[in-house]
């Protein structure tokens, strides 16, 4: 099978695409539907299906990270397109994956450059070595306790009434009710 990013293949596309249940006939996705983006630390990719009427969507398989790292991409696409005007993709997809096969999670296709086009030292983000030593600062910095950061740490809703603003979720759980 050609490869399609460094560390995938078209087979490899395809499986996680039948698991996301998002393409028509997934098997016979040809290769060139498929478009490697990013110099990020997972593998992008831009799916133009060749189904009448499929719309293009961009893929993002877990290379590098943890299903719990995509949960939390996740969760934060869904909060900030509920609640903002920004111009945040809609998931279409989820997969948590397990060992033997990465998370993923499939988007909505925004037109634009890739987030990481706009860093000047790509090379470093998507060297593995750097990649899992930064996992380890952000895992410290999780390992905080709750009250470390005053004021950080709750999402209030925005109506509030006699008592003042409603509690929504505790942060390090919000993730879990926006993606499920």
């Amino acid at each position: 099978m050609p490869a399609v990013s460094a560390s995938l293949d078209v087979a490899d596309v395809r499986r996680v695409l039948a698991r996301l249940d998002v393409v028509d006939a997934v098997a016979a996705l040809p290769a060139d539907a498929l478009t490697a983006v990013g110099d990020g630390v997972n593998d992008v990719l831009v799916v133009d299906p060749p189904q009448a009427g499929a719309e293009r969507f961009a893929l993002k398989v877990g290379t590098f990270s943890t299903a719990a790292n995509l949960r939390a991409g996740v969760a934060a696409a869904r909060a900030l397109r509920a609640y903002t005007t920004l111009p945040v993709p809609d998931v279409l997809g989820f997969d948590a994956g397990d060992e033997d096969r990465p998370p993923a999670v499939a988007l909505t296709y925004c037109p634009g450059a890739p987030l990481a086009s706009g860093f000047d030292d790509t090379e470093n983000l998507a060297d593995p070595a750097r990649v899992s030593l930064l996992g380890a600062v952000v895992a410290a910095l999780d390992a905080l306790p709750a009250d470390a950061a005053t004021g950080y740490g709750t999402i209030q809703r925005v109506d509030a009434n006699d008592d003042g603003p409603h509690l929504a979720a505790d942060f390090d759980h919000f993730d879990e009710w926006l993606v499920d």
